[in-house]
């Protein structure tokens, strides 16, 4: 992880090299222009270029620059739970949430902290990150993402499969165009 982490910065930081716009710019209330608030999360076409509207600089009340980067370098920022600066400069920890559930802008990235998990021995899963649109969906179907990234129902129940009537959760993947519906678990 170590090694990862120089080689992500310094791929982010060629890709705002030569992609990043320096603009001076007015503050966008949710989008403006196409341009996101906030950092996207390159979920897409890998190849499309997406922009950052121009963010509040911390040490100053003025502005930083506007960032247009592929969404394949979004996602790289989002699956390390890690996000641009104000500047495009440097890359930090996105802030993490404990159980997330969707609010805020649809198209923002939210992390979950990882769980701990025991069994014999106790261990840290992984830190899950997701637009809100999907925490949101995932709440509202009674579904989570469990603390070794498993998407699972929170029902008590699950649907009546068997002769009986007894609920089963099937633990496969569901069948092709099958209808959504609570039970099924898939890793993500």
């Amino acid at each position: 992880m170590r090694i990862a982490a120089p080689i992500l910065i310094s791929l982010i930081a060629s890709a705002a090299a030569t992609s990043a716009v320096a603009q001076p710019a007015q503050p966008a209330s949710v989008q403006q222009d196409g341009k996101l608030l906030f950092t996207p999360s390159g979920y897409g076409d890998p190849e499309a270029v997406v922009c950052r509207a121009p963010q509040k600089l911390e040490d100053s009340g003025g502005y930083g620059p506007e960032i247009c980067l592929r969404n394949s370098v979004w996602l790289l920022l989002t699956q390390s739970a890690k996000d641009l600066s104000a500047d495009g400069k440097s890359v930090f920890k996105r802030p993490l949430v404990e159980e997330p559930h969707g609010k805020g802008p649809p198209l923002a990235v939210t992390c979950r902290k990882p769980a701990t998990i025991t069994a014999s021995r106790t261990w840290r899963g992984p830190v899950v990150c997701l637009e809100n649109k999907t925490w949101a969906a995932l709440y509202a179907r009674d579904l989570t993402v469990t603390g070794d990234g498993r998407v699972v129902s929170t029902r008590m129940s699950g649907p009546a499969t068997d002769a009986t009537g007894m609920p089963m959760i099937q633990t496969g993947p569901p069948p092709r165009n099958a209808p959504v519906i609570g039970g099924y678990y898939s890793p993500l």
